[in-house]
């Protein structure tokens, strides 16, 4: 091995024997400076192999979640909604539709239903969790699965269109929708078409005391979460009509004093959550009075009175 021009180390060779024709490379060490572009060209090579280089690809876009959310933003959805929680991702429940041009293919998403259909088919699962926009078409593919399907979670919203679909899985017990302004026509569907549903949370809903009052015949409803100005202290007092009702969050309502009052009546209210809604203290302190063991979150922190705080 020696040191050749330019500090560049080179092994050296053997002169072939006599007849033998020179190689490229061998012509290239010994003429370095008859061969400038062949040197540098050689150079690059050399250092090339020297450190590993590659060519650059793009990344694996099959890698990449069908729901664009990282998995770190994803909770267990049945676990929030029994917490009353906020929702898994934080801006999600004042959040605007997501926009089209965002969504994955829809093959992607079709696949998801297909597999979750199978599983409630073949009894796995009662369970089928929807992070994307459902569209009508594939909202009409849900009723393979509606013997069995009880829990339905549509966190990326829905096409207005795909509703009346949905209305034919009336074995449903548990109904999430994000996203979306279900309003009082819809609560009226909801009563009429999902008679065993115990668990109801529509964060981004315009409905008024009209839609709480059409709920009303709903006997197992026993968990409710809505979001929306309309909810007055009017729309208050239809909660408390609620006969079975043990877990309320209300979304920024515009209920006053009165309207806690109201809620204070719920019989079996013992969970009541309320975000978004400054209250007087005096307000409080008569709900406490009437209802000492309530469990009360304001803004999703503990009240000062509430019996059953636990360390966050």
């Amino acid at each position: 091995m020696q040191r050749g021009t330019y500090g560049l180390v080179v092994h050296a060779r053997r002169r072939p024997p006599s007849g033998t024709s020179l190689t490229s490379v061998d012509r290239i060490l010994r003429s370095p400076l008859r061969s400038w572009p062949a040197w540098g060209a050689f150079s690059g090579l050399l250092l090339c192999v020297g450190i590993g280089c590659h060519p650059s690809s793009p990344p694996d876009v099959a890698q990449q979640s069908l729901t664009g959310q990282p998995a770190d933003r994803v909770s267990p959805a049945v676990a929030a909604d029994l917490r009353h929680d906020s929702p898994p991702r934080s801006a999600t429940d004042s959040a605007a539709p997501p926009n089209a041009a965002m969504l994955p293919d829809s093959s992607g998403i079709d696949a998801i239903i297909t597999e979750s259909i199978a599983q409630v088919v073949a009894g796995e699962s009662e369970t089928i969790a929807i992070d994307r926009t459902l569209s009508a078409r594939q909202a009409g593919r849900l009723i393979q699965a509606r013997e069995g399907l009880r829990t339905l979670l549509l966190d990326g919203g829905m096409e207005m269109e795909a509703w009346p679909a949905l209305l034919a899985l009336n074995n449903l017990e548990h109904l999430r929708i994000r996203l979306v302004k279900i309003n009082d026509e819809h609560c009226r569907d909801i009563a009429a078409h999902f008679p065993r549903l115990r668990i109801l949370n529509l964060p981004q809903a315009t409905v008024s005391v009209v839609g709480i009052t059409a709920l009303q015949p709903l006997e197992s409803l026993s968990q409710l979460r809505l979001g929306g100005e309309r909810l007055d202290d009017q729309a208050a007092a239809a909660l408390a009509q609620l006969a079975s009702l043990r877990s309320l969050h209300l979304i920024g309502p515009r209920i006053t004093g009165e309207g806690l009052s109201a809620l204070s009546e719920a019989p079996r209210l013992s969970s009541l959550y309320i975000d978004d809604c400054p209250l007087p203290d005096h307000a409080w302190e008569q709900l406490f009075a009437r209802h000492p063991h309530l469990h009360v979150h304001i803004d999703q922190q503990h009240h000062d009175r509430d019996p059953h705080a636990h360390a966050e």
